[in-house]
């Protein structure tokens, strides 16, 4: 029987990363459930599955769309450098400015989210 509640991880990395021609808001879409299915299977069945599915994605996505594989490629280098797999990530994913660009995007979210609130007064 074919499993499908809204957290599969399988359903939601096929979702994320068959989308043809993306639109930004598929684009952003595909971001989302890229990273939901890595943190459901890594919960669900560790962090080498969850590794095992990225790199899944990330070798059948060029052949879909350049922009939804940067994307993608840029979502699962950030997984890879917060799970311990910093030279890994560079190693893989440092080559495209688009992924670059997507991850200093995420580090200044991060830093901003981070920051203390200013307080004028």
């Amino acid at each position: 029987m074919l499993e499908s509640y809204p957290t599969h991880p399988g359903l939601l990395s096929i979702s994320a990363s068959t989308r043809l021609k993306p639109t930004k808001n598929d684009l952003n879409r595909s971001e989302e459930e890229f990273k939901a299915a890595l943190k459901f299977m890594a919960e669900a069945q560790g962090d080498e599955q969850a590794k095992a599915l990225g790199d899944a994605v990330a070798n059948y996505v060029p052949e879909i769309d350049e922009t939804l594989t940067d994307r993608l490629h840029g979502v699962f280098g950030l997984w890879l450098m917060r799970h311990g797999r910093k030279t890994e990530a560079l190693q893989r994913f440092f080559i495209r400015k688009a992924v670059r660009d997507h991850w200093m995007a995420a580090i200044l979210h991060d830093a901003r989210s981070d920051a203390p609130v200013r307080l004028d007064l």
